[in-house]
């Protein structure tokens, strides 16, 4: 993938300033403008960088002021405006909420393995000794401290947490844990999602 960046300028800052004057004509009438250059992704501002850059012109003869001096003054009136910043911004909402949501699912994963109910689906990684696969077990009955699941047709080479559409659980194939054990493969990171409350839609209710 192409990723299109570069830089731009950007005019952060403008006004007149009437208690200097002019070195050409004497007015006390300058116009100040304030550039600040920005990195870019796809045209959305990243992040300000350099100094900022000052333009000075007299609005009455409109000759440049070139006193180094006093652009120095003007640039530390302007600060970088927080559009500058817009991709990284997102950025940290993004990962934000990407944290967010990857802690809400763990605490939502001990809180379902803790209190199991029926048509519960687990995603399960096998380690085995060259590679690792990847099942569900979908939760068929609850009885005390004891869980029926059913396992899925078909073992996954990947992390997966939606299901083929060719795959289904085998009710021929039943497994027996407690909770115990339940609680320990979420720990062990051998359970690593608890899905419940899903729509039709995602293939969980298919059964042979």
């Amino acid at each position: 993938m192409i990723v299109f960046s570069g830089r731009k300028v950007a005019k952060i800052k403008e006004f007149t300033d009437h208690t200097q004057s002019c070195t050409s004509c004497k007015a006390f009438d300058l116009k100040v403008k304030v550039f600040r250059q920005y990195r870019h992704i796809y045209f959305i501002p990243f992040l300000p960088v350099g100094e900022n850059a000052v333009d000075i012109r007299c609005n009455v003869c409109q000759a440049p002021v070139l006193t180094e001096s006093l652009k120095k003054e003007y640039a530390k009136t302007a600060r970088a405006p927080v559009y500058l910043y817009s991709m990284l911004i997102l950025l940290v909402l993004l990962l934000t909420w990407i944290g967010y949501g990857i802690n809400k699912d763990g605490k939502d994963s001990i809180l379902f393995v803790a209190n199991p109910k029926v048509g519960d689906v687990y995603i399960v990684k096998d380690y085995q000794k060259a590679s690792s696969v990847w099942y569900f077990l979908r939760a068929a009955s609850v009885a005390g401290d004891t869980v029926l699941v059913y396992h899925s047709h078909l073992q996954y080479a990947g992390y997966v947490n939606t299901f083929n559409s060719d795959d289904y659980f085998v009710k021929s194939e039943q497994l027996y844990y407690t909770k115990k054990e339940l609680k320990q493969m979420l720990e062990k990171g051998e359970i690593n999602g608890v899905k419940r409350d899903y729509g039709d839609y995602e293939g969980f209710n298919r059964l042979k």
